[in-house]
């Protein structure tokens, strides 16, 4: 008997009738998800690439008789009418909703985007009246509570904070906050519908973009927090081995190259398979588990951004506000020297000795690596502040942090 599973490299988007083909090690997490469902609404929170959009398409393969979900992808949706119109779509698609519904949606649909083009088109006068968007948000919901059969109606929305953000980039703050409140009534107007929230970029960086912007609404203080970790030392091994198999690749102890796959990449299944990828497209006569360290400085190194690290840095710019940029990664320079991190008096220490943050205050840093923290950055255990992914410090420090700056 083979001691692992043979398993390919995946690289396309996962369909939900694939989850139970590619996702390994996530058993107990599905199970616990849909026991915690059965109470509240979730936010699903990890860092980027640790798979919580498969974890959750697993979880859809699995969906108990109880429920009723629908998964809704809104990284396009740069309004709140645009919303409203991808969950009617995916509604219409998944069959929950009647086709006299899905009629209506669409003449809604028809007249808000004619009514961005003016309020007459050709010889066509629009109506002067038209349902705003949450009022046909909330008929939506109540359409689909009545349909449901029995089952608790669930709305799986991924990639909700790049949403937010786009539509208080494109539109306005005051239409973002109200969409978030929108969606919180509707939790408390309709007590058995759920939601769950997840995205690569943290919710509470576009909640705290609109606060700067004096939005004062707590949109998510009924969702329970839901952690997708790393997968276990048993299926991140299982995982590393089966692709090594999977992908015949040639190991002089498929065992010994699996487990240090598994440790040098913190057992995220992303770097997992970015690593045996990058082994597949370099071929060896022969790989050994001292080789596996070697093949992640070249992907830290790789001038195409192979492993797309490059996004924990870019991200800091993009979505932090500028008065703690430096300071954050002033943090992640220090934090990135030292494996187990440093006490919080000897890092303040080291981030006053860098020209550009030499007047930092003790509360301006104690509040930047709180927010580090939130992000997935960072972890604070046994008084040292240290970086969450072993992985991601190895390349901070590989890229930036030995450098001095």
């Amino acid at each position: 008997m083979k001691e692992f599973q043979a398993q390919k490299i995946k690289t396309a988007p996962l369909s939900v009738h694939e989850a139970d083909q590619f996702v390994m090690g996530r058993d107990q997490l599905v199970e616990d998800l849909w026991q915690h469902l059965r109470r509240s609404s979730l936010r699903v929170l990890a860092e980027r690439r640790m798979g919580k959009t498969w974890s959750l398409k697993l979880a859809l393969a699995r969906t108990p008789d109880w429920a009723l979900p629908l998964f809704v992808d809104v990284e396009d949706c740069a309004s709140a009418q645009a919303f409203v119109w991808k969950l009617n779509k995916e509604l219409h698609a998944s069959g929950i909703i009647d086709e006299h519904w899905w009629s209506q949606t669409q003449d809604w649909f028809r007249i808000w985007t004619q009514r961005l083009q003016g309020s007459t088109v050709g010889d066509y006068t629009l109506p002067p009246t038209l349902d705003n968007w949450d009022t046909f948000l909330e008929d939506t919901c109540s359409n689909w509570m009545d349909q449901r059969q029995g089952r608790m109606p669930i709305i799986v929305v991924d990639e909700l904070p790049f949403m937010i953000d786009k539509i208080t980039k494109q539109e306005s703050t005051a239409e973002a906050g109200a969409l978030l409140d929108k969606l919180r009534a509707l939790r408390h107007q309709f007590p058995d519908l759920r939601m769950v929230f997840c995205g690569s970029l943290g919710l509470h960086i576009v909640l705290g973009q609109l606060r700067d912007q004096r939005y004062a609404g707590r949109p998510v203080n009924d969702m329970a927090p839901f952690e997708v970790p790393p997968l276990s030392p048993k299926w991140a091994l299982q995982l590393a081995g089966g692709l090594l198999v999977g992908e015949s690749i040639p190991c002089a102890k498929i065992r010994g190259v699996a487990e240090v796959v598994a440790v040098e990449s913190s057992r995220v299944p992303f770097y997992i398979q970015k690593i045996i990828s990058w082994m597949c497209d370099h071929p060896s006569d022969c790989w050994t588990a001292e080789d596996v360290p070697r093949v992640l400085a070249k992907i830290f190194h790789d001038s195409g951004n192979y492993g797309e690290f490059n996004y924990y840095e870019e991200r800091l710019s993009q979505y932090y506000t500028t008065d703690i940029v430096e300071l954050a990664l002033a943090c992640l320079d220090a934090i990135s020297r030292q494996k187990h991190g440093w006490k919080f008096e000897t890092l303040l220490n080291l981030i006053r000795h860098r020209p550009t943050t030499m007047e930092v205050t003790g509360e301006a840093l104690l509040s930047t690596l709180r927010t580090l923290r939130d992000d997935h950055y960072l972890v604070h255990e046994d008084d040292h502040w240290r970086f969450k992914l072993g992985i991601v410090r190895a390349w901070w420090f590989e890229t930036r942090g030995k450098l001095g700056l």
